[in-house]
């Protein structure tokens, strides 16, 4: 199929929790894994508006396979040598999803 073609592989960093400080709050360490055959999108403007012109920025739609099973929510993603947040509570798309691709994660910044 020619998406797979268009595929490219993204980089996913969890905060894994290691110990806490000395004040009991948890302490975490980076924890990095090359994800190949994703789908990279430009993100969408439509998230900026007058109201919020510094808000979230969606930089990159990403399109993660099917053979993907690890959290998203709260990580952060390294897509053609930037690293971005991760937005939102990404979820995989249920049965009858007929591609390759079953989950869609929205990745950029914030600002202001």
């Amino acid at each position: 199929m020619w998406l797979e073609q268009m595929a490219e592989t993204v980089t996913v960093i969890t905060h894994v929790q290691d110990g806490t400080d000395p004040f009991g709050a948890p302490t975490t360490q980076p924890q990095e894994k090359a994800v190949a055959d994703v789908l990279v999108a430009p993100g969408a403007t439509t998230d900026l508006s007058e109201d919020r012109p510094e808000g979230v920025e969606v930089n990159y739609t990403l399109y993660f396979p099917k053979t993907f099973t690890g959290p998203l929510e709260g990580a952060e993603v390294v897509v053609r040598g930037e690293r971005l947040r991760v937005i939102g509570h990404p979820d995989a798309f249920s049965a009858g999803c007929p591609t390759s691709w079953n989950q869609v994660v929205a990745a950029g910044g914030a600002h202001g």
